[in-house]
């Protein structure tokens, strides 16, 4: 390209800027209707990135490469890693962030063409070059994102798995202590070595998910559900007999009024952890008190799985941040806050969702709503 024609390619995409966007906008919206995304959205970076072009176009006689940077790369650089950071976050593929850049490019080669201007040479190779370098950008920085996040999911994960291994530990720990004081009362004691195995077989069954988690791919985690059609009384209850010891100890009573023939859809290991937490906490909560497990089946969008307790409630000031993974309980000795933090993952990670009432000096519910079970 002559200089001129280079300066025209310039001023085309200054001038035409917004008409380009907004044809670009049409050639990339079916691509992305799963986004639902607005145009100011949509457009992120692409303005910003089209003035940069344009002034990358004119000032070809600067140096470009991959390694060595002008000034202008080095704000080409900037915005497309901008670019592919809000891509992620917003939920694109890496494919199609790719595909934005390939079509922002076909438009602008289209436009050229309707002025008479032929792209090519010393221009169309910076043209060119810019482009690829920054979709380069913008996927490297969409992928280091992405690496962040899974790391992050690991990290919680595990913290869930150390916090469900409290459970079989303290049931192991109280009958270990019934068998010493009861030892010459052997029916007594058969229950509570009957309880130890059972402990012992569910710290083993999370050792295991941890090993895996260790060696499978970052996709394993919370987000690894597998739900499926079961009945929702059989585990309330499996889950109220693991506690049975615990609830027995603080002198709580706990009672499963779930239908017997009630279905659900879930992932019935993570559904097993939800509910071991909100027991496990109302039991603490509660000492001599009462739990109550229910459901609600008069909701339109699903199935609402409730737990009511009798305890000394929360307050009020304590609400507001109650799923957040800093909030642990500072007069409960042993708090992580994960718990109720690891609620809110796994129920968001069906597409349900979490919530909780509490009078202090009364109780709490917490109540979680369920996809209705698929046919």
């Amino acid at each position: 390209m002559t200089p001129e024609n280079r300066k025209k390619l310039a001023d085309l995409i200054a001038t035409q800027k917004e008409a380009l966007l907004v044809e670009w906008r049409e050639h990339v919206r079916p691509l992305l209707s799963a986004h639902s995304l607005e145009s100011p959205i949509l457009d992120n970076e692409m303005p910003k990135f089209l003035d940069e072009l344009a002034e990358r176009v004119q000032d070809i006689d600067q140096p470009f490469s991959w390694v060595e940077e002008a000034e202008t790369d080095t704000k080409i650089n900037h915005t497309a890693t901008s670019h592919g950071q809000q891509r992620f976050r917003i939920g694109y593929d890496i494919v199609e962030v790719i595909k934005e850049y390939g079509i922002l490019r076909e438009v602008l080669y289209e436009r050229a063409e309707q002025a008479g201007l032929i792209i090519g040479g010393k221009g169309g190779h910076a043209l060119n070059f810019t482009f690829n370098k920054a979709a380069a950008m913008a996927v490297e920085s969409f992928q280091l994102e992405k690496e962040i996040e899974q790391r992050k999911r690991r990290r919680e994960y595990l913290s869930f798995i150390m916090h469900d291994l409290k459970t079989p530990l303290n049931a192991i720990t109280v009958a270990a202590h019934v068998i010493e004081e009861k030892v010459d009362d052997p029916p007594m004691v058969a229950e509570m070595v009957h309880i130890i195995l059972r402990g012992a077989e569910q710290l083993d069954d999370q050792l295991q998910k941890t090993i895996k988690l260790q060696k499978a791919t970052v996709e394993e985690g919370v987000g690894d559900l597998v739900p499926r059609n079961f009945e929702l009384w059989p585990v309330v209850q499996s889950v109220m007999d693991e506690y049975r010891l615990v609830a027995t100890d603080s002198r709580t009573t706990v009672h499963n009024l779930v239908p017997a023939n009630l279905r659900i859809y879930a992932d019935a290991v993570a559904l097993k952890t939800i509910l071991r937490n909100l027991v496990s906490n109302a039991i603490k909560y509660s000492p001599g008190g009462k739990i109550v497990i229910g459901v609600t089946t008069a909701h339109t969008e699903g199935i609402e799985l409730w737990v009511r307790d009798t305890g000394e409630g929360i307050p009020h000031e304590r609400l507001g941040k109650l799923f957040e993974k800093v909030a642990p309980d500072p007069e409960k000795k042993g708090s992580s806050g994960l718990g109720l933090f690891m609620v809110k993952k796994l129920v968001e990670a069906h597409n349900g969702r979490v919530t909780v009432e509490s009078t202090p000096g009364e109780g709490s519910t917490f109540r979680i709503m369920l996809p209705w079970p698929k046919k």
